[in-house]
């Protein structure tokens, strides 16, 4: 921030819009894509809903006991389909 004189709100603003942008790679890859199996794109696609929902708002790999809730509801309470 201090090399491109920028401030938080504008640096933050532009992570979120690679974020979108990475959302849409990934997502239009799995669409389209013949070379890659689907099931393998799927995995990768559901590591990065992880990662966001670790990082979103706060640090999910420091504070321990949040990541540890959220793991809990994941295995022991899914979402019915």
């Amino acid at each position: 921030m201090k090399e491109h004189k920028t401030t938080k709100e504008e640096a933050s603003e532009v992570l979120w819009d690679e974020v979108e942008n990475a959302w849409k790679s990934m997502n239009h890859e799995y669409l389209t894509s013949t070379s890659i199996p689907s099931s393998l794109l799927i995995r990768v696609i559901n590591l990065a809903r992880m990662m966001e929902k670790m990082y979103k708002n706060i640090d999910g790999y420091t504070d321990s006991k949040i990541l540890k809730k959220w793991i809990h509801m994941l295995l022991d309470e899914p979402i019915p389909f």
